[in-house]
């Protein structure tokens, strides 16, 4: 089923048109996608609630995981890496203070 294009509007503006993952600001149509806090194939729902926006590069990285297995995903990938984007990441998976996406 389709998202309304009123639905995917008030998605986006959960996160004021930011990636829920990265941060990066989403001005680009092509960017903007739509995840499942718990995506479809474990039987999330289209409800507003397990919906944000994110732009395409994480949205593939995180793939079917759940949001905890994807920040996981990014502390492991950091942990491996040594460039200051992998560090971004890890900081975004570990923020200082509880985020509740």
């Amino acid at each position: 089923m389709a998202i309304s294009a009123n639905k995917r509007h008030d998605v986006f503006m959960k996160t004021f048109y930011h990636c829920a993952y990265c941060g990066k600001i989403l001005s680009d149509t092509d960017d903007l996608t739509i995840d499942h806090k718990n995506p479809k194939a474990k039987g999330g729902k289209d409800d507003i609630d397990n919906l944000f926006g994110c732009c395409r590069s994480c949205n593939q990285m995180k793939a079917d995981s759940n949001v905890s297995e994807f920040r996981k995903q990014l502390i492991d990938a950091a942990k491996i890496s040594n460039n200051a984007y992998s560090y971004y990441l890890y900081s975004f998976a570990n923020p200082p203070c509880e985020v509740s996406l």
